[in-house]
């Protein structure tokens, strides 16, 4: 009998261990070395792990919640890291683009500088869910918008009215307007120099 009741023992603390520390489980559909980052530094108490007016309505606690923004805008914009709200509230590097306060996690040591680069790096690479989706690329109503200014032309989605993309031209070009080809998914822009 005690022998029995050692092998399950031994059984239950062996298949407790399926996960390594260098390969982080992947939970809440966030690739495993972001749900870390965010597992660790964003959810608990008041912080991220629902929406309420203390955060803005930001939840973190799954990549679909994440998709759904905050109470003001899209917290993430794929592939552009720069522009995503998300990093620049947990950057501390301005090399790498805009340092936003506050700096999250609130009241408490920043992320180091690999987790920053682990965020910077997903969102530049899509900010793609644990199965490889891209926010927003399920959107069907596109609005294309030049910003000469900034040398881009944004992609707002027509249903939510919140940006979900940028296209970028290039610091030498200035993009002065948008035309759209007979197919719909082509479409002109005319720069200057």
């Amino acid at each position: 009998m005690l022998r029995a009741f050692f092998f399950l023992l031994v059984c239950i603390l062996l298949g407790s261990c399926g996960t390594s520390a260098t390969e982080p489980a992947v939970q809440s559909n966030y690739p495993g070395n972001v749900n870390s980052i965010i597992q660790a530094n964003c959810l608990g108490g008041d912080c991220h792990s629902k929406s309420t007016t203390s955060n803005a309505g930001l939840d973190l606690s799954t990549w679909e919640k994440m998709t759904n923004g905050s109470i003001y805008f899209n917290d993430v914009i794929p592939f552009t890291p720069v522009k995503s709200h998300l990093f620049g509230h947990v950057n501390t590097n301005r090399s790498l683009g805009p340092v936003l306060t506050p700096t999250m996690p609130l009241a408490r040591n920043h992320l180091s500088a690999a987790d920053q680069m682990t965020i910077f790096n997903w969102i530049t690479q899509g900010a793609k869910s644990a199965d490889g989706k891209i926010p927003y690329s399920e959107a069907t109503k596109k609005i294309f918008v030049v910003n000469q200014n900034e040398d881009m032309v944004s992609i707002i989605d027509a249903d939510t009215k919140r940006l979900i993309g940028i296209i970028s031209v290039g610091s030498q070009y200035r993009p002065a307007a948008i035309a759209s080809m007979p197919d719909l998914q082509t479409f002109i822009v005319p720069i200057g120099t």
